[in-house]
């Protein structure tokens, strides 16, 4: 018998083929996070329900008004108001987050001497102001940036004292490297922050970060990490993922130190200090925002283009700190500053854009509503790679149709002449072979068993769907006949019986 599932079809192989394929890939392509390094982060944690979400809301660099070298740059109603826009969205997170430029101080302090006084400004915020950041929803804020020695160690005193009694976390100076402290479900965040500049953490110092986070990491569920790094303005908004330098300062190399503070256990890193926004990136299952621009700076800033945008990120992650998702809302700065929701969304397309060209291996899907998911990247090119597979096998001839079944007719020819079997395929009608031949019989026909009773089998009507067997009938001349003829009968119709008489010879 000849059945097609005895071969796999062609197309059978093919599917097999993209099976193994994708087998292949899952071991080759790198595992966000490996599983011993899951294991070993947060030892501490031994709940292991990973399902609770907890939000983080990053936002960059803040400067209220300066009453230096003026009063006249201080915003209207005191500053009240500057922040009001965005309060509702700012106390909608379980950890609110953002960079103070400057330093809380009313009066006094000795105003910092630049060398390149083009370069050069100082900021100096009145004590009450720091109630406008609390009222606005801020949890935690980061100290360790250029401007927080404008008035030297006055300046940093004073602002370590009003943020302390405000309630306000902060870090990032050399006597305030880190802050801990719990949020909902007992859930214990560790910050720290770094900077390029004295009196700070520094951003260049990579051994030392890599202690601090460890430390914190040993003793708290979620790290986040912030730092004020990179070259400023419109012309850096690329990620070089080499030491940045700006008026001669080394402002560090965001992108490695990122990934050094992630390695050494950082679960969320906000960058600032460009004053635009740069992209946003994924590593070992940890979200990274390189440059989170000027979030409210109000007056002696340059909020011109790109500078004047800035995005609200919410960030979602597990109780082990594992990227859940984001969500980006826009602001705009206009006038003298001040954010407001930008309806046309700028900063997020700037996100988008430079997402796809400086972080490109990022395993990130950011829509144009705001919304930014991990993307199993390894399915897509999965789809991609078998895609491809069937094209080429098309092409080679690999994908045809699966070859139809077949059936076998035998012919049993009951001591006949051989007659050779045929093959049909299913469904069709098989051709009827030449009648065989035996000594002293007529053919009758060809039937599908060997009772003398069943009727013959009829090539013009019936259908192949299965092997047959057919069998052939004799029926044995009359004797005396010899075989192969046929006595003629005459029709006596046909005989002429008319005649003339012929006279014999008698007369």
């Amino acid at each position: 018998m000849n059945h097609a599932l005895q071969h796999p079809p062609k197309w059978a192989s093919v599917i097999m083929g993209g099976v193994i394929l994708f087998a292949i890939l899952l071991m080759l392509l790198p595992n966000p996070v490996k599983l011993e390094e899951r294991l070993d982060r947060n030892t501490h944690n031994n709940d292991t329900n990973t399902s609770e979400k907890y939000s983080f809301i990053g936002v960059g660099d803040m400067m209220l008004g300066t009453n230096y070298p003026s009063e006249k740059y201080l915003p209207p109603n005191d500053g009240a108001l500057l922040l009001q826009p965005l309060s509702e969205l700012l106390r909608d997170a379980d950890v609110t987050f953002g960079n103070l430029e400057g330093v809380i101080l009313t009066e006094g302090g000795s105003p910092k001497r630049c060398s390149n006084p083009d370069a050069c400004y100082v900021f100096r915020m009145p004590n009450h102001y720091v109630k406008h950041f609390k009222n606005a929803g801020f949890d935690i804020l980061s100290v360790a940036n250029n401007h927080v020695g404008d008035f030297g160690h006055v300046g940093r005193t004073n602002t370590a004292k009003k943020l302390t009694e405000e309630g306000i976390k902060f870090a990032g100076l050399s006597n305030f490297p880190f802050v801990i402290f719990e949020i909902k479900n007992n859930l214990k965040i560790g910050f720290s922050a770094f900077a390029p500049n004295q009196g700070t953490l520094s951003i260049n110092d990579l051994n030392g970060a890599k202690k601090i986070v460890r430390h914190l990491d040993s003793l708290c569920d979620i790290v986040m990490v912030s730092f004020h790094g990179g070259a400023e303005g419109a012309k850096h908004r690329n990620i070089t993922r080499t030491t940045e330098y700006f008026f001669g300062e080394n402002r560090g190399n965001p992108y490695l130190f990122a990934r050094t503070v992630i390695d050494a256990g950082a679960d969320i890193v906000f960058g600032h200090g460009p004053h635009v926004t740069r992209a946003v990136d994924l590593y070992k299952d940890r979200f990274i925002a390189y440059s989170l621009g000027n979030f409210a700076t109000y007056s002696r800033f340059n909020l011109k283009g790109v500078s004047g945008v800035a995005p609200l990120i919410k960030v979602f992650v597990n109780q082990k700190g594992e990227f859940q998702k984001a969500n980006v809302i826009s602001i705009k700065q206009t006038g003298e500053g001040g954010p407001v929701i930008d309806s046309t969304a700028k900063a997020l397309r700037e996100i988008i854009e430079l997402t796809k060209t400086n972080a490109s291996e990022a395993k990130l899907k950011i829509y144009d509503t705001g919304q930014i998911e991990k993307c199993n990247c390894s399915m897509y090119l999965l789809w991609i790679l078998t895609f491809i597979l069937f094209l080429l096998a098309f092409f080679a001839g690999e994908c045809d149709a699966p070859e139809p079944t077949k059936y076998t007719i035998t012919f049993n020819s009951n001591g006949g002449s051989n007659v050779a079997n045929i093959t049909v395929t299913s469904g069709n009608k098989a051709t009827k072979p030449t009648d065989p031949i035996r000594p002293g019989h007529a053919f009758g026909g060809w039937f599908k068993d060997n009772s003398t009773s069943a009727s013959s089998f009829n090539f013009d009507m019936e259908t192949i769907t299965a092997d047959i067997t057919l069998y052939a009938k004799w029926t044995q001349n009359k004797p005396g006949v010899p075989t192969g003829l046929t006595a003629n009968v005459i029709n006596p119709s046909q005989i002429d019986l008319s005649w003339t008489a012929t006279p014999n010879r008698y007369g």
